[in-house]
């Protein structure tokens, strides 16, 4: 069964979605700056091993050349609005090569691109790095939809790259929803069934016949996280839809203190269980 690596959370500010984090008791590491130099993330890491990335486009410079620009204006972010616009399945692409072959070859209409090199480098200098492997945007449509995958450089570093000693305790990530327009769930249904599948994921019944649920552990198969898959079941849900598309719509957090049953932290939903 597959683990849910991270998710990734677009704010606007960096050090204010640190500050509007820390007022709700949640502590986020600051992460580095990406090799591309366009962004830079701050961690709120769990104690299941999943995290939360926050990320956010560096400031340009004043002097900032027309190449750059359009470099930044050509990033697949870019034209996010800020909340989830994405999440992260491993095993990484390194082990799970014949997992994209097996989703490639799945007749749906589905395609995931071959393993590019990524990484960061820490406030302390340190460069992180990592491959993935994406849903290619021509035919499955605009990032954040569908998982990507990611693998550590070298195969067993994610401690560099998740600091555990960082985490949140006692704060775990129980389920994530995905929002999908009814005109688009049939399409999305066969794409996520086939890359769940791949990756031996395991399917929940549902006495509901429009939502699908799926399990995958967290990192170490210290826990599991559900995924559920609906369409917007009320206005506020359709709106939200209008605007952020077919992909993330809210993440569980299990909690052992009170914070309210739902609110929202930088133009994300987050909704909270608690350990009594």
């Amino acid at each position: 069964m597959p683990t849910l690596d991270h998710i990734i959370l677009l704010v606007p500010s960096l050090s204010e979605a640190i500050a509007e984090f820390f007022s709700y008791g949640f502590n986020l590491v600051r992460g580095g700056t990406h090799s591309d130099g366009l962004t830079e993330n701050a961690l709120f890491i769990l104690s299941d091993g999943t995290y939360i990335e926050c990320i956010a486009f560096v400031p340009p410079a004043e002097d900032e050349s027309s190449d750059r620009t359009a470099q930044r204006e050509a990033h697949w972010w870019w034209r996010k609005e800020p909340g989830f616009i994405d999440w992260c399945l491993g095993p990484g692409v390194m082990e799970s090569g014949v997992i994209v072959k097996t989703i490639n070859n799945a007749s749906v209409g589905l395609q995931y691109d071959e393993p590019v090199q990524g990484g960061r480098r820490t406030a302390q200098g340190q460069q992180i790095n990592w491959l993935v492997s994406s849903p290619n945007v021509a035919i499955c449509g605009p990032r954040g939809r569908l998982p990507f995958f990611c693998q550590d450089v070298p195969k067993d570093s994610r401690y560099l790259r998740v600091p555990h000693r960082s985490a949140n305790t006692n704060t775990t990530l129980e389920r994530i929803t995905i929002l999908v327009r009814p005109s688009r769930l049939a399409v999305y249904l066969s794409h996520i069934t086939a890359v769940f599948q791949a990756c031996n994921a395991e399917s929940l019944p549902s006495e509901d016949p429009l939502l699908y649920e799926y399990r995958v552990y967290t990192p170490g198969a210290q826990g599991t996280v559900q995924i559920t898959i609906r369409s917007p079941m009320t206005l506020s849900e359709q709106e939200w839809a209008s605007v952020h598309g077919d992909g993330m719509y809210e993440c569980v957090l299990k909690v052992n203190r009170r914070l309210g049953e739902a609110c929202e932290i930088q133009q994300a939903r987050f909704a909270f269980e608690y350990d009594d």
